[in-house]
């Protein structure tokens, strides 16, 4: 009979996974179809590092050189298409990705991008990458729900989680993102399920090391701060060994790691060299900002907005020093009392009663391993500051949270338990107050009823915190777009010339899927702009002619009014607010200057304005020429 009721409650937790899976992603989709409408640049790099056979830059030669390639000439549009998509000479060419990669990133998400491109050659879609989101966001639900009874045996406080954490804002922007960084956290769960299963169960180790061996070099083929939070965690497993007097295990699980380091080692070799010199010379820069704290801060500030709805303030605040304060002043007045009282303590037993309450809270605590939130802990806290140090937190605003998309599955877990601790402590003092209380009568709380009631308060919590999360959670990876812009550049015809003229010319590689397979197009930078006629004469085509201008700088448009304006003027913010406003008289003035020389050259015959578009946030004025 116990049988057939445990096995009817697995078939309705199962069922109810599902039903949460398939909703959290009939949502995951809807937000990627009808709530993200624009791309970010490193959305663009993706395709390139997959696909492309000259970097992974269009625009430049690389990050760390920023020479300007395919500038002022004219090029076929054919080379946007050949720089995002795989084509017949280049299906399944994986030596490019390794040539490609010339930042930090490693080869994985985009091996698995690259191939599937490759099956729907000289094609693009947004959907080949977000199809791997997709897989890595129920793979990451499974093992989630798989990771929280686990550590809990509870399998109503893992539904739960994966509830919270499925619906949440911050898992959106995870897989919505086409970067690997929801691959990153998709392998950091199972991970983190192969150790939990580890600690439950060491002495199924021989069974149980392959998977963690398989988890840890796919994550770390995955994104490369994920040797950080792996090597903090195995630090843990391997000290917890060891004051277990478990030796064996212990040398078994730390070669099986350092196996798996030295693979990733032999297949990049050159790979921390390379972390260590970008990286060093991105936290010296970080110092303008006020250093690793205020990096940190900001960094704890965008992961609660996004994460929980909730604005915390980056400027530097004092409670631990608070805190201390209060503890000495408890302290202070403590130990004289406790010491002019003695014997009237002994009389009544505190002391011994302090003793059997401090076991009891100790045992409480073992059951709810709590060796793994500690490590997990130190995991969270250690990769945090890895980021806070090495990444340009402050300038890159709430686009650095990308980088601990990883971190989110355990912070909620860990959140989860905090809640479930202070309600069970609650719960354990109405319950005395309820025996001892202030009525004859007693009150009659059963087991049962109890975990009735703290499921319910959980429930409600995990609501309300998710209805807090949809009116402030941080929505800025759907890069909506400005209601200033009626035009859509992607949308424009394919069989026409364009002359591009950009405030930064890297934003090129921005604009490669919008102009994917036109005709020609004429890219410089706009300061170029009017000492290009004898080049953009050279055009060999019979086909329409657009101009995308990009909105004018402000120094252009000072310039345009012919007068002095000093940093910081007023004037100055009034004109940066106006310069996307083709119906501001400065910006008209700057216009007015590209309008006359427009009109000078042969392979134009009008200027004639169609509206306004916006590529990353870079507003453009869209004129036809020809």
């Amino acid at each position: 009979m116990d049988n057939k009721k445990n096995i009817n409650k697995r078939y309705i937790v199962i069922l109810m996974l599902t039903t949460i899976i398939i909703l959290q992603t009939m949502n995951l989709i809807y937000c990627f179809l009808y709530e993200k409408e624009g791309y970010h640049s490193d959305e663009v790099y993706t395709y390139g590092t997959a696909n492309s056979i000259e970097g992974s830059f269009l625009s430049s030669k690389g990050r760390q050189d920023y020479t300007s390639r395919y500038n002022s000439e004219w090029i076929s549009g054919k080379l946007f298409n050949d720089y995002l998509c795989a084509n017949q000479e280049t299906r399944f060419r994986y030596d490019y990705i390794i040539h490609n990669e010339s930042d930090i990133h490693v080869p994985l998400y985009f091996v698995i991008l690259h191939t599937i491109c490759s099956f729907f050659p000289d094609t693009f879609s947004w959907w080949y990458g977000f199809s791997i989101n997709l897989i890595s966001f129920i793979i990451c639900l499974v093992f989630l729900f798989l990771l929280v009874r686990e550590i809990t045996q509870d399998s109503f406080m893992a539904l739960l989680v994966c509830f919270f954490y499925g619906f949440s804002q911050a898992a959106v922007n995870t897989h919505i993102y086409i970067r690997m960084y929801a691959l990153e956290t998709c392998l950091g769960v199972i991970s983190g399920y192969a150790h939990a299963k580890l600690y439950n169960n060491s002495d199924k180790l021989k069974k149980i090391l392959p998977f963690i061996f398989i988890s840890t070099f796919l994550g770390g083929m995955s994104h490369l701060y994920f040797w950080i939070f792996e090597g903090i965690l195995s630090a843990c497993f391997c000290l917890y060994f060891l004051l277990k007097k478990k030796y064996k295990q212990m040398f078994s699980y730390a070669a099986t790691q350092i196996l798996t380091v030295i693979i990733f080692l032999c297949i990049h070799p050159y790979i921390l060299a390379e972390f260590f010199d970008i990286r060093g010379r991105k936290m010296g820069s970080t110092i303008t900002y006020g250093g690793f704290w205020f990096e940190f801060r900001t960094l704890v500030s965008d992961m609660f907005r996004e994460l929980l709805g909730i604005k915390v303030s980056t400027a530097p605040t004092y409670f631990f020093i608070h805190l201390a304060e209060i503890v000495i002043l408890v302290l202070v007045i403590m130990i004289p009392t406790v010491f002019l009282f003695r014997k009237e303590i002994r009389k009544c037993n505190l002391i011994s009663k302090i003793k059997s309450t401090v076991e009891k809270i100790i045992i409480y605590f073992k059951k709810k391993n709590i060796f793994l939130y500690i490590s997990v802990a130190l995991a969270v806290a250690g990769y945090f500051s890895a980021v806070a140090a090495t990444a340009l937190v402050f300038s890159m605003g709430i686009f650095a949270t990308r980088y601990i998309f990883i971190l989110y599955p355990y912070i909620v877990i860990c959140l989860a338990e905090i809640i479930q601790i202070l309600i069970d402590f609650t719960s354990k003092a109405i319950s005395i107050i309820g025996k001892r209380g202030f009525s004859k009568k007693q009150w009659k709380i059963t087991k049962d009823s109890l975990e009735i009631v703290k499921k319910a308060i959980l429930s409600i919590v995990t609501v309300i915190m998710l209805v807090n999360i949809h009116f402030n959670g941080v929505k800025d990876y759907y890069f909506k777009e400005a209601p200033v812009t009626n035009v859509k550049i992607e949308e424009l015809t394919r069989e026409a010339n364009y002359i591009i003229s950009l405030n930064e010319y890297w934003v090129l590689d921005c604009m490669s899927y919008s102009l994917r397979n036109v005709e020609n197009f004429y890219a410089f930078e706009q300061k170029q702009f009017l000492g290009q006629k004898e080049q953009l004469e050279q055009l060999k085509s019979d086909k329409p002619v657009y101009l995308l201008l990009s909105s004018p700088e402000w120094k252009e448009m000072v310039e345009a009014d012919g007068e002095e304006i000093v940093e910081f003027d007023e004037k100055l913010f009034e004109m940066m607010s106006l310069s996307n406003d083709i119906e501001s008289e400065n910006v008209q003035k700057v216009i007015k200057k590209y309008e006359e020389f427009c009109l000078q050259l042969s392979i134009c015959d009008k200027f004639e304005y169609i509206g306004t578009g916006e590529v990353y946030g870079r507003y453009f004025f869209v004129f036809c020429l020809r």
